[in-house]
């Protein structure tokens, strides 16, 4: 008996909503009254974005063997600062002999250590030269999986290996230094990282003579900035510059000879 009184309770409840419902007016319900748009909060704006500084120096360059495999070589500045124990160390570890011992390029207070990435892609299908080939680049420290031995380092426990052999990343590192350079200017700062060559050559002749098979760079370009520029001329004017010498090499720095 409970549950039909229930039913019959529901059934009058829902009559009597049935009923309010058809009476009510045909007048539509307000609308809302607007929000105070001062209230309303705004968006805050975007913020704007920081354009990357250009490197100081880009060079690049591709050089191919007589089979058209190919590696294209991109060297960025990534960095230019002053050397730590730990550079020294470094350094000091590549030397094999010190031909002359009051030439120590790291004890001016204006040697700077200037570090490049190393970005290299190869030909479809290449994996690495593994004979003499190569492409040696100008510096003193290198890290990275795309170095292997130079050829005119053969026997020696003191070189380390700076010839790009396979594509991949790595970087390398330049030692600046203000000492032993005849410049009519005094070099200052960050000038001393001009008194050096950054740049690649074609690793064309092995340690016994023999011909490595790879044949002139091709599209060698070099893109200095302006501050590196200032920075050269104002040592010597006329004295930096794009250097290509022989069909092998790609380099930028101090001209051939200096």
């Amino acid at each position: 008996m409970s549950l039909n009184h229930s039913h019959l309770a529901f059934a009058a409840v829902a009559l009597v909503l049935l009923g309010l419902s058809g009476c009510a007016s045909a007048e539509p319900a307000a609308l809302p009254e607007p929000a105070d748009s001062s209230a309303t909060p705004t968006a805050a704006p975007a913020p704007t974005a920081t354009q990357e500084p250009a490197p100081l120096l880009v060079v690049s360059g591709t050089y191919e063997d007589q089979d058209g495999q190919s590696l294209s070589v991109t060297l960025t500045t990534t960095s230019v600062r002053e050397p730590t124990d730990q550079d020294r160390a470094d350094y000091a570890a590549t030397q094999c002999s010190i031909d002359n011992p009051t030439y120590q390029p790291l004890a001016s207070p204006e040697a700077r250590i200037v570090t490049m990435s190393v970005d290299v892609v190869g030909s479809p299908g290449f994996h690495d030269w593994t004979d003499q080939r190569g492409v040696r680049v100008e510096g003193a420290v290198f890290d990275g999986p795309i170095w292997g031995a130079e050829g005119d380092a053969a026997g020696s426990d003191c070189s380390e290996d700076s010839v790009i052999k396979r594509p991949g990343s790595g970087e390398v590192r330049i030692f600046g230094s203000a000492d032993g350079w005849n410049v009519v200017n005094p070099v200052a700062g960050n000038a001393a990282i001009t008194l050096a060559i950054y740049g690649m050559t074609g690793a064309t002749i092995d340690n016994l003579g023999q011909p490595t098979g790879i044949g002139p760079v091709i599209d060698c370009v070099t893109t200095p900035s302006a501050e590196f520029d200032t920075l050269a001329l104002d040592l010597w004017e006329g004295r930096w510059g794009r250097s290509q010498s022989l069909p092998e090499y790609c380099l930028y720095g101090r001209s051939a000879g200096d």
